[in-house]
């Protein structure tokens, strides 16, 4: 039965939230751990797991998982060989899309250009709320996600 339980936390705990973005993205910033408290273990959802869907331009798709300060987090997307989508992953913050367009490109972030995949692998900073953003810059399709976390 907790089992069951822990299941049904972690389905629930995946968000999935479509935005557009308003402007196009630069490059991502490296991330470190500082300022890091120990948080308990309640509440923390460890999910790891695939998922696909359809962008096209100028859209984009959040992830949201609470996070323990320290986590390893890597990300794969697999994009079109004729798209270019960009990968990120942000603190909270609202409005979401707006942090963006105002030149912070969060932890890190991957842009590597059309029909390339993107990758992700750094360290949260601090316990909280993360989202990974999946923006479709030029092009659209199907991509496939990737995500799993270390602590």
């Amino acid at each position: 039965m907790k089992r069951l339980i822990l299941l049904a936390v972690i389905v629930l705990g995946l968000s999935v939230l479509g935005v557009a973005p308003n402007a196009p993205y630069g490059g991502g910033v490296p991330a470190y751990a500082s300022n890091c408290y120990q948080a308990s273990p309640d509440g923390w959802i460890d999910w790891s797991g695939r998922d696909s869907d359809y962008l096209s331009a100028g859209h984009g798709i959040y992830y949201r998982f609470d996070l323990r300060c320290n986590t390893r987090v890597i990300i794969s997307l697999s994009v079109p060989f004729f798209a270019d989508f960009d990968l990120f992953l942000i603190e909270d913050t609202w409005p979401y899309e707006n942090r963006l367009d105002s030149g912070d490109r969060g932890i890190c972030s991957s842009r590597r250009g059309t029909g390339s995949n993107e990758y992700i692998d750094c360290r949260v900073p601090d316990s909280g709320t993360y989202f990974i953003y999946v923006a479709a810059y030029s092009g659209s399709g199907p991509y496939n996600i990737s995500i799993k976390f270390d602590w």
